[in-house]
């Protein structure tokens, strides 16, 4: 779903649809909420890369936050759609 921003290096997107599996952009991501609510997983895992269990927190309008490269995530809608903001970042 946001999969596209490893092309494009800033920009507004909305998001229509769930993005159930996981994945990582190729770069490090600072995005803001602009409209809506999603609930955002991250899974954890142990020493061995054996996958624990994911952590979810509610994304929602005003909140900001970093994705580092090769981060794994997940996001399941709360809203019927949801706005951000996106600036790929150099590190």
């Amino acid at each position: 779903m946001m999969r596209f921003v490893d092309r494009i290096p800033f920009g507004i997107k909305t998001i229509t649809e769930n993005d159930t599996d996981f994945h990582a952009h190729g770069s490090t991501l600072m995005y803001a909420v602009l409209k809506g609510m999603f609930w955002n997983y991250t899974p954890c895992f142990d020493d061995s890369g054996k996958k624990l269990t994911e952590v979810a927190s509610i994304q929602k309008r005003g909140n900001i936050r970093f994705y580092h490269k090769n981060k794994q995530h997940r996001m399941e809608l709360i809203s019927n759609k949801v706005t951000i903001f996106y600036i790929k970042l150099p590190f």
